[in-house]
């Protein structure tokens, strides 16, 4: 993830707004064509809800817009009898004045989480 976020914010301003549309628009094509998935990782993004995966499209759009931070935590996977879940925290915030460009810091992180089913 931080070697993607790197190749992003070294690209044009005109590439890394495109970017940031295609994640916006289909956060899950944007995973797939970024990211070299198992099949079953593929089969768990393609599961994700829509809304679910719109607003991680969402806050990725905001961080790529204002290159902010994007950090996935993936530990392993404790044993098969666990479900997994992406957990999204975003300590992103957006400041601005009548004048002037908006300020955006902070940081985006998803976390794999691993419950009982």
């Amino acid at each position: 993830m931080s070697q993607l976020i790197a190749d992003l914010y070294a690209l044009p301003p005109a590439r890394l707004a495109a970017q940031a549309t295609a994640v916006k628009t289909d956060f899950k094509k944007f995973v797939t064509d970024n990211f070299t998935l198992t099949n079953d990782q593929k089969v768990y993004l393609n599961g994700l809800n829509g809304q679910v995966a719109q607003y991680f499209g969402d806050q990725c759009w905001f961080c790529f817009l204002y290159q902010l931070n994007i950090t996935l935590v993936y530990p392993d996977s404790p044993s098969p009898a666990y479900a997994k879940y992406v957990e999204s925290k975003s300590t992103a915030k957006l400041t601005t004045g009548l004048v002037g460009d908006p300020t955006a810091t902070g940081e985006l992180t998803f976390t794999m989480i691993y419950k009982l089913p």
